[in-house]
């Protein structure tokens, strides 16, 4: 049996019971001008659940907000990107140590329309490693994790637009995740 074939298997098996939280991966501060009211982005636990709830993310003006190194690529200046489940922003300026961008719109339905790309983000985090097998190594990815993520050693999870994990180790905030597929 292949990898791949092996994760589709296990996705539909961990898929329902998978809570969603939000890492970012080498992050990056984005600094966002042009709003200037707290917004709290209410997202849940997992789409298909609305019974276990949601989790909450706060955007403050003046405080940064982070996204991942990974979509430094998406970020060019003047182009467009929706942060997922909070507003849409015209990208000023971005490079591997900040970016900064502009307020444009609330609306998701502008950003589907236009089809604008799609990135998460967290507002502050705990620090978290992600160990990603790599042939005969094992990667560690260091990054941020949602700071209200209530998990527990064993916890399968998502963590959006990188992959299904196991949680190995929780120490005071830091979490130590094992990396199973996308």
């Amino acid at each position: 049996i292949s990898w791949d074939n092996l994760a589709a298997i296990n996705r539909r098996i961990i898929e329902p019971i998978a809570n969603r939280y939000f890492f970012v991966a080498d992050p990056i501060p984005m600094e966002i001008r042009g709003y200037e009211e707290e917004f709290t982005a209410e997202i849940p636990l997992h789409p298909d659940y609305p019974e276990r709830g949601v989790r909450k993310l706060k955007f403050t003006p003046g405080k940064p907000i982070y996204v991942s190194k990974d979509d430094l690529e998406l970020l060019k200046s003047n182009e467009y990107v929706r942060l997922k489940d909070l507003f849409n922003v015209k990208i000023v300026e971005a490079n591997e140590e900040r970016v900064i961008a502009e307020f444009d719109s609330v609306e998701y339905e502008k950003a589907r329309g236009h089809r604008w790309r799609m990135i998460h983000w967290v507002p502050e985090g705990k620090p978290c490693e992600v160990l990603v097998p790599e042939g005969d190594e094992l990667i560690v990815r260091k990054g941020l994790l949602e700071m209200n993520a209530d998990l527990k050693v064993d916890d399968i999870v998502q963590f959006e637009r990188f992959g299904f994990v196991r949680i190995d180790k929780v120490e005071g905030d830091k979490v130590i995740a094992i990396f199973a597929h996308k």
